[in-house]
């Protein structure tokens, strides 16, 4: 790491061996009831990853941490909350975790498509302060924007929150062990069951041409033929027809000419799509990345991605 990012100085010695250390270069938590955990259940790469549950979820403020009330009982010990404000806060605890969009007996006269998270506030009455604590540290916003804009977000957020904290007790959030690095390894184990190829860190050498087209990719004296392919004989389409993806980094607003080398050597194609998600946020969480999935998933299938209940079980072994 310290040569990838030029660092002038060699690491202390105090630091230890090189191979303990797994620095992630888009350091993220996975929240325990949250949109990736129920993917990565459902696709089964589970099996090839173990997880360890985060201490515990703090705030800073006037020189001190203070453990993140999520529950009744921390609301009620917490010193961030005044006495007033504790009883307020649990009845906010309590409206969140009892609420349901399709039941308006839940409502208490909020409705969460009009009112503003600002005025859900207080309506419990809660201050600028708990307001503050509540929606960046429970809900995890990143701005003030959500102030203003509808409820719904804001409540959908807070229950995330509360039932990942449900999950393990101590946080929320969830961090495999050996880093996140082992995500793409854990794919690439359960790619390996169906005949896939990883290869990382490679520097591309060159391009190879033939007759105007891209033919390979030479990789650090090697050349690697990149198509990827799959047909009947994997029971995804009919006999004699081929399901291929082509995957790239979009540099410009003309997506298809990008790929369009490749498209040309699967000639000829009968149908084509292409889909274009966003990158990384700076959350300190993955679901708006999840999110993304989700969107991808809707927009090639044309059907909203649903989890199985039976995929919704706690991971073990904690």
């Amino acid at each position: 790491m310290y040569k990838k990012f030029k660092c002038p100085d060699p690491p202390s010695p105090s630091m230890g061996r090189g191979k303990d250390w797994n620095v992630d270069l888009i350091p993220k938590f996975f929240l325990a009831d949250g949109a990736l955990i129920q993917l990565l259940v459902h696709t089964g790469v589970t099996r090839y990853l173990d997880f360890k549950v985060i201490e515990g979820s703090y705030i800073y403020k006037a020189g001190k941490l203070h453990t993140v009330p999520a529950t009744e009982e921390e609301a009620l010990s917490s010193d961030l909350l005044g006495m007033f404000d504790k009883r307020r806060f649990r009845k906010l605890l309590q409206f969140i975790l009892n609420f349901d969009s399709s039941d308006c007996r839940t409502h208490q006269d909020i409705n969460p498509h009009r009112t503003t998270t600002r005025d859900l506030f207080q309506h419990f009455d809660l201050g600028p302060e708990v307001m503050e604590v509540t929606g960046h540290a429970v809900a995890l916003h990143h701005s003030e924007d959500y102030l203003d804009q509808p409820c719904a977000e804001s409540i959908k957020r807070m229950r995330l929150y509360l039932e990942s904290i449900a999950r393990y007790k101590s946080s929320p959030f969830l961090y495999p062990l050996n880093g996140l690095g082992e995500l793409p390894q854990g794919f690439a184990r359960l790619s390996a069951e169906h005949g896939g190829t990883y290869i990382v860190n490679r520097v591309v050498d060159e391009i190879v041409m033939e007759n105007g087209k891209v033919a390979a990719v030479k990789s650090q004296g090697d050349v690697h033929v990149f198509i990827s392919m799959v047909s009947c004989s994997h029971n995804v389409a009919s006999e004699g027809m081929y399901i291929a993806t082509v995957s790239t980094t979009i540099e410009t607003s003309n997506p298809e000419k990008e790929v369009q080398p490749a498209l040309e050597l699967l000639q000829p194609i009968l149908q084509k799509q292409i889909f274009v998600c966003r990158s990384y946020d700076g959350t300190t969480h993955f679901e708006t990345e999840c999110e993304d999935i989700k969107n991808l998933y809707h927009r090639i299938t044309g059907a909203e991605f649903c989890f199985p209940e039976s995929h919704r079980e706690p991971l073990q072994d904690l």
